[in-house]
């Protein structure tokens, strides 16, 4: 539906099982998202949960030796939608 955007997306993946979907409240470039993620996934894999690794990989962003990515725009779009409390069991990535 035209205006939906970012909550359709969310929505179709939620009713198709997800419990839970990061997304980006508007553009990144496609450099910084897959650091994103690259950070995100290795908090998974340490067991974090969903909410604990995206927290961490905010903060990774933020204490950054890079100037880039500590500017709020590369970091600040990503939020989690759905159940906080899933765990990181079956987390996927989903691509376009």
């Amino acid at each position: 539906m035209p205006g939906e955007g970012l909550l359709g997306a969310a929505r179709a993946f939620l009713q198709a099982g997800a419990r839970s979907v990061i997304v980006s409240l508007w553009d990144v470039s496609d450099r910084s998202t897959a650091e994103f993620m690259e950070l995100f996934y290795a908090e998974l894999r340490r067991g974090r949960s969903v909410p604990d690794a995206l927290r961490r990989t905010k903060l990774a962003f933020i204490h950054s030796d890079r100037p880039a990515q500590r500017q709020i725009f590369r970091w600040a779009p990503f939020v989690l939608i759905g159940n906080p409390d899933s765990s990181n069991s079956g987390v996927r990535a989903a691509t376009s």
